[in-house]
């Protein structure tokens, strides 16, 4: 009998999650879920999204979206070196996008991902602003931050993003002169500081956040709305009290930002019915790239938009082309001054000629 109960904790042992290891400044305490840290769950959810599901294609296309690079720009990403990057078509590895978080179009990540303006939590805002400017209402924090907790009881994934950087969190640390700051759990007597120091953009290491704060006159969506979403954000990671704090997957992204090109993905019509896209990498080798996965943040906003407008789905459709509006003018904003150079990857149909 001590022999099989031995054998069993060596067993139990044998199968436990490796150690998790997270950076203090974003370490966000959460509820052990039948012995297993809520981080590893969702690491686990991830892996079965990427591999359980596949579209096939015939070719992967790489078009240039311009004509010359200025002399200026130092190393760009070749076409060369996207085409090795992306390497063949039956090596490609999807996602569903119903159960995968959309990271941002920040290229200092390393792991392959699903990638739109903000991440999450760029798409929940402009499908907001959307329905503000279609319904002809303003929300306000308290309207704001009760969609954002219907969306995130309601939705299908486990997680929800958002990125910071260093710089930012800097920010913060200075603002409450905290030097040893986690932003992702402050003390209770700095939120209310913290959260007023979130209207200034340099709060924001997402460049989508930073730049509807710090130049809206470019962009269509009302900069009182960018604040709440983003207070909205960080009120639902703090309450340590409300299990959707477990839903956030806030991310540090790491050293200097400096991109060498920028992607644009187009992914077939059966592939999009299938909700299912490409995952891809912005590190290759020591260059940085950005990633927009157009076709795939659609399909997102549509969930978003059905979830939002429960009461009154009649307008879900009018809601979701207007926010599809909305982030076509903010991706067009967001790289007017971008200097590295811009490609379309196409993932071609197998009846494409």
């Amino acid at each position: 009998k001590k022999m099989l109960v031995l054998l069993f904790a060596l067993l139990s042992l044998a199968n436990a999650a490796p150690t998790t290891i997270v950076d203090k400044t974003l370490a966000v305490p959460t509820i052990t879920v039948l012995g297993t840290p809520n981080i590893t769950r969702y690491l686990n959810t991830a892996h079965r999204a990427s591999l359980n599901f596949a579209c096939k294609i015939s070719k992967i296309t790489v078009s240039p979206n311009f004509e010359s690079i200025s002399a200026e720009f130092s190393d760009p990403l070749t076409q060369v070196e996207l085409e090795d990057h992306l390497g063949e078509p039956e090596s490609i590895e999807w996602a569903h996008v119903m159960q995968t978080p959309f990271g941002s179009t920040d290229p200092r990540g390393q792991e392959r991902q699903l990638s739109t303006l903000g991440g999450d939590l760029g798409e929940f805002l402009t499908v907001v602003s959307a329905i503000e400017k279609e319904l002809g209402v303003t929300f306000n924090d308290t309207l704001v931050l009760h969609k954002l907790k219907v969306y995130l009881t309601v939705m299908s994934r486990d997680k929800f993003y958002f990125d910071i950087d260093a710089e930012a969190v800097n920010h913060f640390k200075s603002v409450c002169n905290c030097p040893q700051l986690n932003i992702a759990d402050p003390p209770e007597s700095k939120k209310a500081l913290l959260l007023n120091a979130t209207n200034s953009y340099l709060s924001q290491g997402n460049e989508f956040f930073r730049k509807l704060l710090n130049n809206s006159q470019a962009f269509e969506i009302r900069p009182e709305l960018v604040s709440s979403v983003i207070r909205a954000f960080y009120k639902v990671m703090w309450n340590k009290a409300d299990p959707l704090h477990r839903r956030i997957k806030f991310i540090l992204m790491r050293g200097p930002l400096s991109p060498k090109g920028f992607i644009l993905v187009k992914t077939p019509g059966y592939c999009n019915s299938q909700l299912l896209a490409p995952m891809i990498s912005p590190e290759l080798c020591a260059k940085q790239m950005g990633i927009y996965h157009g076709d795939a943040a659609i399909l997102l906003r549509t969930e978003i938009s059905g979830i939002l407008l429960m009461k009154n789905p009649e307008s879900k459709n009018d809601v979701v082309k207007k926010a599809n509006e909305i982030s076509s003018s903010s991706l067009a904003a967001l790289l007017a001054d971008h200097k590295e150079p811009i490609y379309t990857v196409n993932f071609e149909a197998l009846n494409d000629k």
